[in-house]
């Protein structure tokens, strides 16, 4: 049977593995199970990455990840209990745990969010054809043997996007992060959380 990969937008992605001129292998994905070359099991080294942006999915290198599964479980409940998030996905790549929400949830509390199922609700099964997320808060470790994150948010000073910046005060283990972060999540007072060097 060859490899198959459903992403969350009831996609079915195959892997076909094709020979080089030079004689090494090229991975390609496709939609359908009629090609030649379909592979049967993940290569050793790789690994299938569902993007969490628009669902994309790519057979790419193994990336390392600093980060334990119960950190990220960890965060992924305070955000689910504390936040006023409705629809999340919580990724952890290298030393950073990433706060992911629906295009129906607003970091900052602007608009009334919607769970998943409740989008479904309103625009039918269909809606996950063109859901998409967005990430506005991340955890990094920065001492790996003590276990200490710092809490970052993005900001937007351009028209070309934003980038991630430190809170003030948010440095700490996980627990404590989440507990004293996590609340602001998808409310009014997100933008209470001065970045650091920034006026309020």
């Amino acid at each position: 049977m060859p490899l198959t990969y459903t992403n969350r937008r009831n996609q079915s992605h195959y892997f076909r593995a094709v020979e080089t001129a030079k004689g090494g292998t090229r991975y390609y994905i496709v939609k359908s199970d009629q090609f030649p070359d379909l592979i049967e099991e993940v290569p050793r080294g790789f690994e299938i990455h569902e993007q969490p942006a628009e669902a994309r999915v790519v057979l790419r290198k193994v990336v390392p990840t600093l980060i334990n599964w119960q950190e990220k479980e960890l965060v992924e409940n305070a955000v689910r209990e504390l936040s006023a998030l409705k629809d999340i996905v919580i990724t952890a790549e290298k030393g950073t745990i990433t706060v992911w929400h629906s295009q129906f949830n607003s970091i900052s509390g602007q608009e009334e969010g919607l769970s998943a199922e409740e989008a479904e609700e309103i625009w039918g099964d269909h809606v996950k054809t063109w859901k998409q997320y967005d990430d506005n808060f991340q955890f990094v470790l920065i001492e790996p043997h003590k276990r200490i994150f710092q809490a970052e948010r993005r900001t937007y000073f351009s028209i070309f996007g934003g980038s991630y910046a430190p809170i003030e005060d948010g440095t700490g283990t996980l627990e404590e992060l989440t507990e004293k972060f996590c609340p602001y999540m998808g409310r009014d007072t997100y933008f209470n959380l001065v970045p650091e060097g920034f006026e309020e």
